[in-house]
């Protein structure tokens, strides 16, 4: 009974040591050791070869956010500072689906990309790529820069994909936007009449369609202010509004050419 009760304990010991890989800090390496990794094509996690394992430790006690795909589906896993990325509509439903599940929206720009890795073992990296994800119930607007790396497995072929990846999205609307209010400022106030000031300011807001997809620009005419309903002191007046072609913006425009624009 003692040997049984050796034997047993050992077993307990050998698959905590098996499972070191996932100690880290939050809710990955839970959320990875309580997976039902028999229905994908990774298998269960006893199987996993040392050098998977390796990766996702690096990734789970990293803070920056990070993702793997591994195998012929690059079945995703990613670490808590990856959760963001993916926000509530994705996380935790992405852990173990094929890669170009979990990215469907972004495949056509992505995927490219991780065929290199795959076939070829060729790194990349993107910079500042402007990428419409839908982490919710709508596309949303994301500026990124990422690189996909090859993880070499036991046999010395790519067994994964690494990538880090930056969130440059507030930064780069924030500059785009002020760059937008710096010019309607600057331009408009060097003209010599209102009509014209105006005809300024519509032309340079429809320079931005990203963040301005139409624009109507009204002047209040105190010269009819006696026509005005309620004895009001001036009138509104409609001066010029200007919509870019395909009236929802360029951005949303190019998305829509590659059926990612919600219409």
């Amino acid at each position: 009974m003692e040997g049984e009760g050796g034997s047993g304990m050992a077993d307990i010991d050998a698959s905590r040591t098996a499972l070191h890989f996932l100690a880290a800090p939050g809710e990955l390496g839970r959320l990875i050791r309580d997976f039902d990794w028999s229905a994908t094509p990774l298998g269960p996690l006893a199987s996993w070869p040392q050098s998977l394992r390796t990766a996702i430790s690096l990734i789970l006690n990293a803070r920056h956010p990070m993702w793997i795909g591994w195998g012929p589906e690059a079945t995703f896993l990613y670490n808590d500072a990856y959760i963001d990325v993916l926000g509530a509509a994705k996380h935790p439903w992405a852990l173990g689906r094929p890669a170009a599940e979990v990215w469907s929206e972004i495949w056509d720009v992505c995927g490219p990309l991780a065929d290199k890795v795959f076939m070829r073992a060729e790194s990349t990296f993107v910079d500042a790529v402007q990428l419409f994800m839908r982490r919710g119930d709508f596309l949303e607007e994301t500026w990124y820069s990422f690189s996909y790396s090859p993880i070499v497995d036991e046999s010395g072929r790519v067994g994964g994909l690494f990538c880090p990846s930056a969130d440059l999205s507030t930064s780069t609307l924030n500059a785009r936007r002020l760059a937008t209010l710096s010019r309607l400022s600057a331009d408009a106030l060097r003209q010599q009449t209102v009509l014209a000031a105006a005809a300024t300011a519509v032309a340079t807001l429809a320079d931005n369609p990203a963040d301005l997809p139409f624009a109507l620009l009204y002047l209040a005419d105190p010269a009819h202010a006696a026509d005005a309903p309620g004895g009001g002191s001036a009138v509104a007046r409609l001066v010029q509004g200007r919509r870019p072609a395909g009236g929802r913006g360029a951005a949303c425009h190019r998305a829509r050419r590659r059926r990612r624009c919600v219409k």
